[in-house]
């Protein structure tokens, strides 16, 4: 009897195929209509917890040179965090970024970080205004996470656990289509007739 090549399918295997699967599962998404008009990626945080909130923002045709973002009910802003290029202001729960010597150019996508809290469980919608340099706005305040308009969601946890994390969501599905890769690479061909 001839010996496969690949040897049995192990635990380590099934990680290798699990983890290739996991990697390649959100690269799926990105070719999806709405990937062309969005680039907010939804994230967790911790409930209670300090953290950057990173709240992205595209450019349609227009370079982007201003972006106002509403700070939702359910998050404590501490600060805005500095980035190169852009000058940061704050009025009440708004943040607007003015470009100093920086701009999303069209098609592109940048992400503005804001330091602070969640104080509320759940879903947080922060809703942002781009405005371009030719005068037109792109307002983003979908929370539907599918959709063109969709606005930057973080989901906020308790700090326990208890929520799936972005990466979870993915892993999931990566392991059923791995398990079935490893299952099919397992069969073994019947060994060929023996010479007579």
């Amino acid at each position: 009897m001839r010996a496969d090549r690949r040897g049995p399918v192990t635990a380590r295997r099934l990680r290798r195929a699990a983890l290739g699967a996991a990697m390649l599962a959100p690269l799926a998404g990105a070719t999806s209509p709405a990937a062309a008009h969005t680039c907010a990626l939804p994230s967790n945080v911790k409930l209670g917890k300090v953290t950057e909130v990173g709240v992205r923002v595209g450019a349609e045709t227009s370079p982007v040179v201003a972006v106002d973002i509403h700070v939702p009910d359910g998050f404590r802003l501490d600060r805005p965090v500095a980035l190169a290029g852009w000058q940061a202001e704050r009025h009440g729960s708004t943040v607007t970024y003015r470009s100093t010597d920086d701009r999303i150019l069209p098609f592109g996508c940048s992400q503005f970080q804001l330091a602070g809290k969640a104080t509320a469980r759940g879903t947080l919608v922060f809703t942002v205004v781009a405005h371009a340099d030719d005068g037109s706005e792109l307002r983003y305040d979908s929370a539907d996470p599918k959709d063109e308009n969709a606005a930057q969601l973080v989901y906020a946890r308790r700090s326990g656990g208890g929520g799936l994390g972005s990466v979870a969501v993915w892993a999931v599905p990566a392991l059923l289509v791995a398990g079935g890769v490893a299952v099919a690479a397992g069969r073994r061909r019947p060994a060929p007739p023996k010479g007579e």
